[in-house]
């Protein structure tokens, strides 16, 4: 997805500030990347079953310089805080 195009959809949302974000089928993180570099004062949680999508979301949140959180570091005070997990069994 191009990034303007994944701004455009989290545009959408009205994010305010200390809201919380979750991509239950976040592939690459794009769409909350865009998000987060846009509204930085919320949390943005992403879950994928594929452990391979996760680690390209991860180099695209470090490569812009997001706090990140992965796996048992998720929610510690990361940015974006990536899970493997099934969308269809969100604890």
């Amino acid at each position: 997805m191009a990034a303007p195009v994944a701004w455009a959809m989290a545009r959408t949302a009205e994010l305010r500030p200390g809201d919380r974000v979750l991509d239950p089928m976040c592939g690459r993180a794009v769409i909350l990347v865009e998000a987060a570099l846009s509204w930085p004062s919320c949390q943005y949680v992403g879950v994928d079953i594929d452990a391979a999508q996760l680690q390209g979301a991860g180099r695209n949140a470090n490569l812009l310089g997001l706090g990140l959180g992965v796996g048992a570091a998720a929610g510690a005070g990361g940015r974006v805080d990536l899970l493997q997990g099934d969308a269809r069994a969100l604890p």
